[in-house]
């Protein structure tokens, strides 16, 4: 049975092999692959709800500290990519995906705030609750409007504000080759 030492010394051991001959930044590695490269044993076909909570918790360990050592080393996080394994992110993609996946999991989370606060019914509230949950929900606001304006600021360098064009010049009005005298209107 996989216990929780034998786990992160085999996250230990498999991360030196990924430290030695590190794989190119397009490269899929697969859980699989690591986990026969770590000598763990397969994952019994039946367990109790007790033994399969703990092997997931020991096969994350392993999963973590391989992740966790080889960053630590050579400075390139595994990304997750669901149901396939990993990929070992170039140095310059790195600090891009921590940010994407931060703000994805803040602006989900303040969605989600927005969502419940907003189908709080005012009249179960006294007046100081309410004043309350205004207070909550405009600190929510603007902890979302600052987060989108950072992300205007990454797509727009100038601080989110759009680059001024230069003024167009004003067309010339046109100068009538006559001057209209209405005292010339014949009656």
């Amino acid at each position: 049975m996989l216990t929780y030492r034998d786990a992160k010394i085999a996250g230990v051991n498999v991360a030196d092999d990924t430290i030695n001959n590190p794989p190119a930044p397009d490269q899929l590695i697969t859980r699989e692959e690591l986990w026969k490269q770590g000598g763990l044993p397969q994952r019994p076909d039946v367990l109790s709800k007790e033994m399969h909570d703990q092997w997931q918790r020991h096969e994350q360990k392993f999963f973590d500290t391989w992740k966790t050592v080889v960053h630590k080393v050579i400075g390139r996080w595994a990304k997750t990519i669901r149901g396939e394994g990993f990929r070992l992110l170039a140095p310059g993609e790195v600090c891009a995906e921590m940010e994407d996946a931060t703000i994805k999991k803040l602006m989900a989370s303040l969605n989600r705030a927005e969502f419940v606060m907003s189908h709080v019914k005012d009249n179960d509230l006294t007046v100081n609750e309410r004043h309350d949950k205004l207070d909550r929900q405009q600190r929510m606001a603007f902890i979302k409007k600052a987060i989108e304006n950072s992300l205007n600021h990454k797509f727009n360098p100038s601080g989110g504000v759009p680059d001024p064009t230069p003024p167009t010049p004003a067309a010339p009005s046109p100068t009538p080759r006559y001057r209209f005298d209405p005292s010339k209107v014949r009656r």
